[in-house]
C-alpha cells in the first residue's frame, strides 16, 4: 500500500493560465525526496481554455521514480503517458473536454534526483463541435434516449465518451467504419464524443441524453 509514502498536499488551486511553473516538492535547485506519492491537477482558470504543460527540466531516477500524466481532471482519465529517467513528451496538451491535465508523481525508497520543472500555459480549446474538414461522418439521434448511431467515410480508430466533469465512462477501440453506443445507461445530461480516426484526425462533438 502507500500508507509508509508521504503525500504533498497542494491546497491552493493557482490560476493556471497565467504561466505559473510547477516543480517536484524540491523546487527548481533541490531534488525529491524519497517514498512520494501525489496528485495535482491542472484546470484552466479560464473558460474555453486547455492547459498545456512545457518541461524545461526532467530527471527522475529511471525505472524507479515516475511522473504519470492523465489527460483530464484525473487519475481515471486516459493516461498520456508514464515517464522516467530524462526523457518526457514535451510540450503535452489536453484534450480533455474540461482542458485539464492531471500529474501523479511516485518516488520509491532510495535515490533521487533533481526532479522537474514545467511551466503551465492555456490555449484555446475548440471543445465541441470542431470537425475536421475532410472528414465525411455522421452521428445520429441527437438528442438521443439511447444509442447513438454513427456513420463515418473514414475509419474510426477510438471514440471515446465524457461526462461535463471530463471523466471518461466510455471508450471502444478499432470501430470500422460504423459504431452504436448505448448511453441508455447514463443519467439525462449532455455528453462530450471524442473520436480518433485512423488517418489521425479527431473530431469532439457533443450528444445530449434525455
Amino acid at each position: 500500500g502507500l500508507s509508509n509514502y508521504r503525500q504533498a498536499v497542494f491546497a491552493t488551486p493557482a490560476v493556471w493560465c497565467n504561466g505559473v511553473t510547477i516543480t517536484d516538492t524540491g523546487g527548481t535547485a533541490g531534488d525529491y525526496t524519497d517514498n512520494q506519492y501525489y496528485v495535482r491537477t491542472l484546470i484552466p482558470s479560464q473558460p474555453q481554455k486547455k492547459i498545456r504543460l512545457t518541461f524545461s527540466a526532467f530527471n527522475l531516477e529511471e525505472d524507479y521514480d515516475f511522473l504519470t500524466i492523465y489527460d483530464g481532471p484525473n487519475v481515471d482519465a486516459p493516461e498520456y503517458g508514464s515517464y522516467t529517467g530524462t526523457f518526457i513528451s514535451s510540450p503535452i496538451e489536453s484534450s480533455s473536454p474540461d482542458g485539464a491535465l492531471t500529474v501523479k508523481f511516485f518516488s520509491d525508497q532510495g535515490i533521487t534526483a533533481s526532479g522537474y520543472v514545467a511551466t503551465v500555459s492555456c490555449l484555446q480549446n475548440l471543445g465541441v463541435d470542431n470537425f475536421a474538414t475532410d472528414i465525411d461522418f455522421t452521428y445520429s439521434p441527437n438528442p438521443t434516449t439511447g444509442s447513438v448511431s454513427i456513420l463515418s467515410n473514414t475509419e474510426m480508430k477510438d471514440i471515446a465518451v465524457y461526462n461535463v466533469q471530463g471523466q471518461l465512462l466510455y471508450r471502444s477501440k478499432n470501430n470500422g467504419l460504423d459504431k452504436f453506443v448505448d448511453l441508455s445507461a447514463f443519467a439525462s445530461g449532455t455528453y462530450f464524443f471524442k473520436l480518433n480516426f485512423a488517418t489521425d484526425k479527431q473530431v469532439n462533438f457533443k450528444v445530449v441524453k434525455n
